[in-house]
């Protein structure tokens, strides 16, 4: 099993990376955010709060900023999707090889 010990190695330090891009989870109190980048969901979300009022007011600047997010979300999509169709798979298919069974994607 020393393969599947290594993809599976190989294949928790891409996903973590990946998370971390998309969440922070360092932070473990209130002023913790002064310490620790944002990850990316969190610009999302920021944006979201700013626009969201009784009346929504959507200015150019968060149109804009709209607009530089989806790019950016993009390209962290075709990472996941990366991810999913190869390693993931490639790990799969290695583990049902050997008669276990692991990541089940839907």
């Amino acid at each position: 099993h020393n393969e599947l010990i290594a993809l599976g190695n190989t294949l928790n330090k891409d996903l973590t990376l990946w998370d971390g891009i998309m969440v922070q989870r360092l932070s473990k109190a209130y002023d913790d955010v002064e310490n620790f980048e944002n990850g990316f969901t969190a610009h999302y979300l920021n944006l979201i709060s700013e626009s969201n009022s009784p009346i929504p007011k959507i200015t150019q600047g968060s149109e804009s900023r709209k607009v530089e997010l989806d790019a950016k979300w993009a390209i962290h999509k075709q990472y996941a999707q990366r991810l999913l169709n190869g390693q993931v798979q490639v790990f799969n298919t290695a583990c049902q090889a050997q008669s276990v069974g692991v990541l089940f994607v839907e």
